[in-house]
């Protein structure tokens, strides 16, 4: 692998030039008012101490005959926005296109599509900032789950951004870069291709000269994947994999370094017909998010997201791209795998139609490549600053003062989209 890999930014693939525009439903120039008005959604809800400075919109839309309808998806409430409410929710991973996917939004686009199946209609979801690794997956599995029913195809779940990771660092001291970058070196120096995936990507990065001079500057953030050994365990966890293994049941916990259990989760997905797949019931995230709102509601930790070095230990082999992307934000030791089988494997597959493995080769792939199913669009010229990036260091000095926020806080772990 060489530096080359990495010098050229990932929005550079997803410029609006005219062969990318052409591909949207509708007009370029809707889309991109769109994102401007997601930036000033985010002013606002950032201002009010919410969360991060992100703003995001999930559409509907279609052309017949020169003339586009575009169609707002709401779920639950009356505006079509949603911003970043990590802040709010003491949770790293609630940035405002995960937010705008939320499983009632989701739902509600799954229902319109099965009653108007075949009728042209497309998805759009508008960001006022490029997406995180974390919120690329759910991108992915949204996509994937309507492809699977016939309802899009390939490229017709689009992606419109405005800023870029380079101009949201330089604006707001928010950096997702390096957990990108961290993707893109799996993929690059073939980690997801050997059997072993991710139980290898320590040896790897280390035998890679590149790699390790990117982990040096902080270019790269990344979360070791090992088998974990039995005695360091709680007991009550080694027993708790051993019998949800022997019924093929994905299982996830949260261990502190002094050896606190702070949260257990499984897999609790429903199976029932016509619902969406609600990947944030999958073993891992769940018991990420138990134990960051463990630490918010009971030891009023701020930071709740900041687990300060503890193990997720499971009994899933093949960890998915959700699974482990939303596992960075948490400053983790590692995670930890013991026993499993082909079964729980089976069953953890954050998408039912794919290995975990395969989605997540898809999800790091650069942006617009034939093998993926998301189209990405970046909506204005990379020099122009968000309107709320440029105002969120007052905004966060303000915040601070306010409500007794550690005044170092800014976001470099969690309030990114």
């Amino acid at each position: 692998m060489s530096e080359a890999v990495f010098s050229k930014p990932r929005y550079l693939q997803a410029r609006g030039d005219s062969a990318r525009v052409e591909l949207l439903p509708g007009e370029f120039d809707v889309w991109a008012q769109h994102a401007e008005d997601s930036d000033d959604f985010a002013l606002e809800t950032a201002s009010a101490g919410k969360g991060g400075p992100f703003g995001a919109q999930l559409w509907l839309a279609r052309t017949i005959e020169g003339k586009t309808e575009y169609k707002p998806v709401y779920g639950g409430e009356k505006d079509y926005n949603d911003s970043n409410a990590v802040v709010s929710k003491g949770q790293a991973s609630a940035h405002a296109e995960a937010e705008n996917l939320s499983v009632e939004k989701r739902q509600e686009v799954l229902d319109f599509l099965r009653e108007n199946k075949g009728q042209g209609w497309e998805v759009v979801q508008v960001s006022s900032g490029e997406s995180c690794p974390s919120c690329r997956s759910k991108q992915m599995l949204f996509a994937q789950e309507l492809m699977n029913e016939g309802l899009i195809e390939a490229g017709q779940f689009h992606v419109v951004f405005k800023a870029t990771y380079e101009r949201t660092g330089l604006d707001a001291n928010f950096n997702d870069e390096p957990y990108d970058t961290g993707l893109r070196a799996l993929f690059n120096l073939k980690v997801l291709d050997d059997k072993n995936g991710l139980f290898i990507m320590n040896d790897v990065f280390d035998q890679s000269t590149v790699a390790q001079d990117l982990i040096s500057k902080g270019k790269i953030v990344r979360t070791p994947v090992v088998y974990a050994k039995e005695d360091s365990l709680p007991q009550n966890v080694v027993d708790a994999i051993a019998e949800h293994t022997a019924n093929g049941t994905p299982y996830a916990a949260v261990i502190s370094p002094d050896g606190k259990v702070l949260s257990e989760a499984v897999d609790t997905r429903t199976s029932e017909a016509g619902a969406t797949n609600d990947f944030e019931q999958t073993a891992i995230v769940q018991a990420l998010h138990g134990a960051w709102k463990s630490q918010r509601e009971e030891l009023d930790i701020f930071e709740a997201w900041e687990l300060k070095g503890a193990r997720v230990v499971t009994n899933i082999n093949d960890i998915g791209p959700l699974a482990y992307n939303e596992a960075l934000w948490s400053s983790l030791h590692s995670l930890q795998v013991l026993g499993g089988n082909d079964e729980v494997d089976f069953n953890a597959r954050e998408i039912p139609s794919l290995s975990n493995r395969d989605l997540f080769k898809m999800v790091a792939l650069e942006y617009n490549v034939d093998e993926s199913p998301l189209h990405v669009v970046h909506s204005v010229d990379p020099s122009v600053p968000n309107r709320a990036h440029a105002a969120w260091p007052g905004i966060l000095k303000k915040l601070a003062e306010e409500q007794g926020i550690d005044a170092h806080y800014d976001g470099a772990q969690a309030d990114h989209e």
